[in-house]
């Protein structure tokens, strides 16, 4: 691989108008210049579209496509990412912002590593902004475990090493049986032949397609360097994927979850140690169970009904064997009551420590 390789930037594109150009432009500025801009609109209805088309005439740097059917996010993010042309790969999300020296951040850590190009995952800590372009914190990896700690964005007394070594096997060791993923897409550089390796980006996931695209990505054993600088912005807003999750209570995050407990190859999970059953527990426990209790906390005692009567639809047979399930059971039961015992529960972490069948 050349000593400067060719980066491609994939951004897949969807009403994203008021911060488009931002983001645009966050690319264009990076001092590393060996790299191409990746826009696929899918059928936006604002003026996303205009806005990439004018800078793409104005930028050799950048390709543009416009959809003629909306193929839902995990669809663009395919389509986009298989359009790509470089050496690496990186999924930039429309709303976000690179900062001028990410791409070569990235691409000094390459060169400076001790492992093979072709075998690298590079991740990198990131900046959390609002709507209003203001910092709100800042996201690092923990020095030991897998865990993400938030940080203030100015905070420099936590003192962690520059960089972390990991292997994919590992990460994935502690990631697949609590169904998380690592990391954030939008500060994760991955290598055009791990890409292809895993037939890309391909997803039937609606709400976190990245995630089922970590899982077989680290099942490739790559190596994975932490870059403990933070290269990019990651936008908040009221629009954004999450924020409309929350905001319209719509279950895709929970079905996107029970799809895991029965998509994952029985070969794939074996090799780390797991069963289907496993994958099953933690879904009732954790994203129905927990995802009651937790909305019952703030009286959202429909919101929380639903997560139960659908870990209950599911798993039946696990779900009843839970006590969490006879906890969010009773809180729903005793209304306002249920709220205020809800609240001490879930907020004293007791639950957490209960042992799961």
């Amino acid at each position: 691989m050349s000593e400067y390789p060719y980066i491609s930037v994939c951004m897949p594109v969807y009403n994203a108008a008021p911060y488009l150009a931002a983001a645009i432009e966050g690319v264009l500025s990076q001092t590393y210049e060996n790299y191409e801009l990746i826009i696929s609109d899918n059928c936006s209805t604002d003026d996303s579209a205009k806005i990439a088309q004018d800078y793409a005439s104005r930028s050799s740097k950048i390709r543009f496509f416009q959809n003629n059917w909306n193929i839902e996010y995990s669809g663009n993010l395919q389509k986009v990412t298989s359009l790509a042309s470089g050496d690496f790969l990186i999924a930039h999300a429309a709303d976000d912002v690179a900062l001028p020296v990410a791409l070569e951040t990235f691409v000094d850590a390459i060169r400076n590593s001790e492992f093979q190009p072709e075998t690298l995952v590079l991740l990198s800590d990131y900046y959390i902004i609002n709507q209003q372009n203001s910092l709100v914190s800042r996201i690092t990896l923990a020095g030991e475990g897998f865990e993400m700690l938030t940080l203030a964005p100015d905070d420099h007394n936590v003192q962690l090493p520059p960089t972390r070594f990991l292997s994919g096997r590992e990460v994935l060791l502690d990631r697949l049986p609590k169904l998380y993923t690592f990391g954030w897409p939008g500060s994760t550089l991955f290598a055009r032949e791990l890409f292809e390796r895993v037939e890309g980006q391909y997803s039937n996931h609606w709400y976190n397609p990245d995630k089922f695209f970590i899982y077989k990505l680290l099942s490739l054993n790559p190596n994975l360097l932490w870059i403990r600088e933070p290269v990019f912005y990651s936008r908040w807003h009221d629009t954004n994927q999450a924020s409309l999750q929350r905001a319209t209570k719509v279950l895709k995050y929970v079905v996107d979850q029970y799809a895991y407990t029965f998509e994952l190859p029985g070969s794939f999970l074996a090799d780390y140690g797991l069963s289907r059953d496993d994958l099953k527990q933690i879904f009732v426990e954790r994203d129905c169970m927990e995802a009651a209790l937790r909305e019952m906390t703030v009286g959202s005692r429909l919101d929380g009904f639903r997560h139960l009567c659908f870990g209950l639809a599911c798993y039946p047979q696990i779900a009843w064997k839970m006590p969490k399930t006879y906890l969010a059971w009773l809180t729903w039961l005793l209304g306002p009551l249920g709220k205020v015992i809800a609240k001490c529960v879930y907020h004293s972490g007791v639950w957490r420590n209960w042992q799961r069948r």
